[in-house]
Formats: C-alpha cells, structure tokens, sequence
C-alpha cells in the first residue's frame, strides 16, 4: 500500500519543479516497462473467483480482457467502447468467450450525450475528436446496474476524472473492489495536477493505493 502523503507530497515535486506531464508520463513508461508490469500488475495481480464481475470501461479492441479472461477462467466482464470500429473488432476477438462478456457499443461519462471521435488515433482516441459519431451513457446509472464489481478498469482520455468524482457522490464507489485507472492529461499541467489531486483525495476515503506509475497505469483497493 502507498501512503496518500507519499501521493500529495510527489504532487507537489512535480508544481515545485514545474516538471511537464508528459516528461511524468514518459519516466513513468520506462520504469513500467524495465519493471515488466504489463501483465504482473495488470492482469496477475489479482485474485478472481468463479462469477467475479470486471468492468473494462475504454475496451479498446478487447485485447487486455482478452488476455485477464485467458488468465482468470470463470469471471465475467462487461466491456464499454463507443468507438464501432473498436467494438467491431472486439466482437471477434471475444466471441470464444460467449456468454461470459457483454460488449457494449457506448462510452461513460457524466452525463448522456454524444460526440464524435478519430478512430485513426487508435488508444489515443477521445470525445471531441475526428468526424466519426460515438454514444456515452451516464456512468452512475449503468453502474447502478451491478451490486458487487471485483475489478473496474478505466482508459478513457481524460473521462476519468469525472466518472469517478460521480461515483464517489452517488456511493457507488463502495460497489468496486478493485479501481485499475490510466489517468490522462487534462488541460494545463496545472489544471491536471489539480484535476489528479481532487480525485485522489477522494478516493483515499473508500480505497488504499496498491501501485502507482503516475499517468500510465495505478490501483485502488476497496479498504
């Protein structure tokens, strides 16, 4: 477990320094990946029983549930991409598992809406971008749906930051065992840093801090 202390005084490091986001990201990336979390972290670390639910909030093509469901049998996952080119691909990479995932063709967030995005930018992609029509639902009623979720994952380009903030306000935060979260650049580097302190501070409330590679991958624990 990682101190929230530990978390805010890093923080400051960075505004003292003035150090750039993607400078963090970058350091960030190098230690992820001499370090080999990829799958350690992700996907090895946690302990799923028969029937646990995963959440992939930002499924992309499917490949990282994909490769948690090879690993962890007898788990379900309900998978969240609005991109349809991503969704269509996804469809094929999971169709083996049957009835074990649920693709849905829509985004979260705050609130309802729709959007368009480039799907050209492949992970990069986000709301706001590109010409291409994407749907997103309102996070705290699709999440309302599930009484116990084992594992959340969110990869979402900077949606984070609000879905989490609404599901901290509504509770349902008590409802996820374990947050796997990618939180991204939003704005300035200042208005990040604020962004990424907000939502810490909240979910230091309901979680602990497992592991944290800041601005690439991190997790929260139910306490």
């Amino acid at each position: 477990m990682i101190s929230i202390d530990v978390v805010l005084e890093t923080l400051k490091s960075f505004e003292n320094s003035k150090l750039e986001i993607e400078k963090v990201m970058h350091g960030s990336v190098v230690k992820w990946n001499q370090e080999k979390c990829e799958d350690r972290l992700r996907i090895h670390s946690y302990e799923m029983s028969k029937d646990d639910l995963v959440l992939d909030i930002g499924s992309y093509d499917g490949s990282w549930i994909d490769k948690f469901l090879a690993h962890h049998p007898g788990c379900t996952a309900v998978c969240y991409e609005p991109s349809t080119v991503f969704f269509e691909e996804s469809k094929v990479t999971l169709a083996k598992y049957g009835s074990r995932v649920v693709i849905n063709n829509f985004g979260l967030a705050k609130s309802e809406y729709s959007d368009t995005i480039d799907e050209g930018l492949g992970l990069a992609a986000k709301p706001g971008t590109g010409s291409s029509k994407i749907y997103l639902k309102e996070v705290v009623n699709e999440l309302s749906k599930f009484e116990k979720i084992k594992l959340a994952k969110f990869n979402i380009e900077g949606g984070e930051y609000e879905c989490i903030r609404e599901l901290v306000q509504s509770g349902l935060i008590d409802r996820i065992e374990n947050l796997q979260v990618q939180f991204h650049k939003v704005g300035s580097d200042e208005q990040t840093i604020n962004e990424y302190r907000s939502i810490v501070e909240l979910l230091d409330k309901t979680h602990k801090l497992d592991y944290l590679y800041p601005f690439i991958w991190e997790n929260w624990s139910l306490r």
